[in-house]
């Protein structure tokens, strides 16, 4: 595997309907309560623009990743570049991956969640095992 790495992302479809199918049971579970019409209205509207937000929020559409290094330098849609610092508090699972970012220029913190269905298996797998190795003091490849 040759350094640096570029993972091109797309949207997760998984993570669409997974979101989704959240959203609808938390409506629904609002029209179960009994509570006055009005309050189950704002409830309704505030469960609507959550799931609006969680898909329009800007997600990077390409990660670069440095030899043993825990930067990630991340490009938006829009062009903009920012560089990311891999918090050890990341979690690797068989298919999921969640980044905990720091940014380094202004002291943002944000989680990336990263699906089998964003990125190719190749990707995916060596995400894992990089992260896996950069936080054990190994050296990953």
């Amino acid at each position: 595997m040759q350094f640096p790495f570029n993972v091109e992302l797309r949207r997760s479809v998984f993570l669409f309907v997974l979101l989704g199918f959240g959203h609808v049971l938390a409506v629904i579970c609002v029209f179960v309560l009994p509570w006055f019409w009005y309050v189950k209205l704002a409830s309704v509207l505030g469960v609507v623009g959550s799931y609006c937000w969680s898909l329009r929020r800007p997600r990077p559409n390409r990660l670069l990743v440095e030899r043993n290094s825990t930067a990630l330098f991340c490009t938006y849609g829009n062009g903009r570049e920012t560089n990311w610092a891999v918090r050890k508090s990341s979690a690797v699972f068989p298919f999921l991956i969640v980044l905990n970012l720091h940014n380094q220029e202004d002291g943002r913190k944000c989680s990336l969640i990263l699906l089998p269905d964003q990125v190719t298996l190749e990707q995916f797998r060596f995400l894992k095992v990089w992260l896996r190795w950069n936080f054990s003091g190994g050296s990953p490849l």
